[in-house]
């Protein structure tokens, strides 16, 4: 009677298993997050629109703001208010107008991660 409740148990969980990976699992839920800011170079924040966050089973993911081209407080400020953590690096320029901007980010804006995720900027900087 035992082998018959382990077979049982591993051809469900077999079926469950394919049925979950073929895109049976119907949990993600879209919904708005008005509290993100989504940065468009050369465009101020706006709180009107922004990224969507999706609930799926691993967590809450939203979108990576893009903050390439703008100031170090602003772009980690952006980063912070959708979710992520920020690592702040600079490297050096060699020129004046690009000094206190962020002229790298890992991942790059756009991309889906996990909310609490680290976004990496890279800062120009005139040492």
């Amino acid at each position: 009677m035992r082998i018959g409740v382990v077979l049982a148990a591993l051809v469900i969980g077999a079926l469950a298993a394919s049925w979950y990976f073929r895109g049976g699992d119907k949990t993600a839920e879209a919904e708005p997050a008005s509290q993100l800011v989504e940065f468009q170079p050369g465009e101020p924040p706006s709180e009107d629109t922004g990224p969507t966050r999706v609930t799926h089973t691993s967590g809450l993911q939203t979108t990576v703001p893009d903050t390439l081209g703008y100031e170090e407080a602003t772009a980690a400020q952006a980063l912070e208010q959708g979710g992520f953590r920020v690592r702040v690096m600079y490297h050096q320029v060699s020129t004046v107008r690009e000094e206190g901007i962020v002229v790298q980010q890992l991942p790059r804006g756009g991309v889906t991660r996990r909310v609490d995720w680290i976004v990496t900027i890279v800062v120009g900087t005139l040492r």
